[in-house]
């Protein structure tokens, strides 16, 4: 059996420029190198990884490039799942960005998730693992005070 790692993500948006804010925003992604492709777009970094890839739903050039047909925002991708840590500064540029979130802890995994609402219903969901510090939490989760 394979053991899949995430590669990246490509999100067709219809406010290009709206959904780059968010990603920079609330997962601190950073623009980077990208390949020369018959159309615009963005390739967002997570350290020296390119980890989106952010092009126009809108764009004929796009559509025709990834063989898709739709206008507007396909509606293919839920939620893009992160994980790793800093959860308390990663609430604290939440807060600072006035971005809404909302978290689910679970116990079962020893993992507290927060997920994003972002543009065009595309969600982020941060994933935080035991032994990693929480913000006002003594259980199971090593770290910070209550």
């Amino acid at each position: 059996m394979n053991s899949w790692n995430l590669d990246h993500i490509l999100i067709l948006a219809s406010d290009v420029a709206r959904m780059r804010k968010f990603l920079v925003c609330a997962a601190e992604l950073t623009e980077g190198a990208r390949p020369s492709f018959p159309f615009g777009g963005h390739w967002l970094y997570s350290g020296d990884r390119p980890l989106i890839h952010l092009a126009s739903a809108d764009d004929d050039l796009t559509r025709g490039y990834v063989r898709t047909n739709l206008r507007g925002a396909t509606g293919v991708v839920d939620h893009v799942a992160l994980s790793g840590s800093g959860y308390d500064a990663l609430i604290v540029r939440l807060q600072q960005h006035s971005l809404d979130y909302f978290e689910r802890d679970l116990p079962e995994s020893g993992e507290r998730q927060v997920f994003v609402p972002g543009p065009e219903g595309v969600k982020l969901e941060f994933v935080f693992r035991r032994h990693q510090p929480q913000r006002g939490h003594h259980d199971e989760f090593a770290g910070s005070a209550a």
